[in-house]
């Protein structure tokens, strides 16, 4: 099982847990938990990955149906941003053209913290999506 597989496995056990908690379901917290597990299998991407689990929540959880999210297209956002940090992004990807260009921005505001590699992969990639 690779990081993104495993990543899929644990939201959906976080989505599974709050279901089974007795309540009505919170779809925000259950978002809330995925974009904090995000936020710390993304460490080496440091504030950069906080700002994109802030974006998804306001972009995509909070303007979805909340006894659903996170759905299964709101976790591929987030695995798209985690391989697009790995390096590891092929294929089509989820992102729209306004994610590309907001990622973009958030790459700008966090680009002196961020490690060279990863800088420059990321730029790459918006580059190759017409988002600079």
């Amino acid at each position: 099982m690779n990081e993104i597989e495993k990543f899929r496995a644990d939201v959906e056990r976080i989505k599974k847990h709050e279901r089974n908690d007795g309540l009505k379901y919170d779809g925000i917290k259950a978002a809330r938990n995925a974009a904090d597990l995000f936020v710390r299998n993304n460490k080496k991407a440091g504030e950069l990955a906080k700002s994109v689990a802030d974006y998804w929540m306001e972009k995509y959880i909070r303007n979805g149906d909340l006894n659903e999210v996170p759905t299964i297209n709101d976790v591929d956002f987030l695995c798209d941003i985690q391989e697009l940090f790995e390096g590891t992004l092929e294929g089509k990807s989820v992102l729209k053209p306004e994610d590309w260009n907001e990622l973009r921005e958030m790459v700008n505001l966090e680009a002196e913290n961020l490690p060279i590699g990863m800088l420059t992969s990321l730029l790459s990639a918006v580059m190759d999506h017409g988002a600079l």
